[in-house]
């Protein structure tokens, strides 16, 4: 049986050197989802009671397509969040939604 293994931390090392050079050939803008129900929510971060607002909601591909929000917290802190998976099914990426749907409730405006 074969298997495979795919490196996250290095697709994601080459999308950042691509992104830096252009050669990405789809537009950040055609990325951007403003009109998705997530944009412009607000987390709760349940852990620590602290609220989060959704800033930025992008599809990306890794495997196939997921939605990922950069986060903010005031003007001092940002992360960023896989918030949905469209086509996507690779472990890196069900991990980090498992993540964020353990760390975060929606509050939906």
């Amino acid at each position: 049986m074969m298997q495979s293994f795919f490196d996250a931390a290095h697709w994601n090392k080459v999308k950042q050197a691509r992104a830096e050079r252009g050669l990405n050939r789809i537009p950040v803008e055609a990325t951007l989802r403003p009109q998705h129900r997530m944009a412009n929510a607000t987390l709760l971060e349940r852990e620590t009671g602290e609220l989060w607002n959704v800033v930025r909601l992008q599809e990306d591909w890794q495997q196939g397509s997921y939605l990922l929000a950069t986060l903010s917290r005031g003007d001092a802190e940002t992360r960023t969040c896989v918030v949905e998976t469209i086509s996507c099914d690779t472990p890196e990426i069900l991990s980090q939604l498992l993540q964020f749907h353990t760390e975060f409730e929606i509050l939906f405006h």
